[in-house]
């Protein structure tokens, strides 16, 4: 009986954040594509870097050094940055296969960052950009804390910063109300089998 009940919530929490992303921004407010720029002030010559699509349905290699910044840009919703070890690839017969395993999390010392990457951004009406911006830099890369990504602040335009940043409120509250509902109507079945 619980089962059917944590059954209906998880499918209302995945069905409310695919509800959540489809909704239409609020009155006064437009969607962005985001773009994630990462720079490290470091060559890391013993990893390959790669963003990871989705529920892992995919790995883009990215180039990564001190003088070329990775830059994510989503095809999903969201996005992780990894780090495998540079001869990862020779375990695999092919860069397909390799690439399967890298989305899978399945390359033995992948090490993968804390913060996720969406797609896309809520901002002003006004904001004249096409593209929106995130910029990180890595602190440090090692097999404990993952990747150790640090946001780096926009200090020519703050006004551009402070919408990047704005919650959205309005798609959380539907999204956390339709989770519940869903996770509500799985305890009245639950109820209900047990009664009769």
């Amino acid at each position: 009986m619980t089962r059917i009940a944590f059954t209906a919530l998880l499918a209302g929490l995945l069905a409310a954040t695919a509800a959540q992303a489809d909704l239409a921004p609020a009155k006064g407010l437009k969607r962005l594509p985001l773009e994630h720029m990462i720079t490290t002030e470091k060559d890391y010559p013993e990893y390959t870097f790669f963003s990871v699509g989705f529920l892992g349905k995919d790995a883009t290699p990215l180039k990564l050094d001190a003088k070329t910044p990775a830059k994510i840009t989503n095809v999903y919703r969201l996005a992780t940055f990894v780090a495998v070890p540079k001869d990862a690839a020779k375990s695999y017969p092919t860069e397909k296969d390799f690439h399967a395993a890298v989305a899978g999390g399945k390359v033995e010392g992948t090490i993968k960052a804390k913060t996720g990457f969406g797609a896309f951004i809520e901002v002003k009406d006004s904001d004249p950009r096409k593209t929106a911006v995130m910029k990180y830099k890595i602190e440090k890369i090692d097999a404990k804390d993952g990747i150790v990504l640090v946001e780096v602040k926009n200090e020519a335009k703050p006004e551009e910063e402070e919408s990047l940043t704005q919650p959205a409120s309005r798609s959380v509250a539907l999204g956390l109300g339709l989770a519940g509902l869903l996770g509500f109507t799985g305890l009245v079945v639950v109820r209900r089998r047990k009664l009769a």
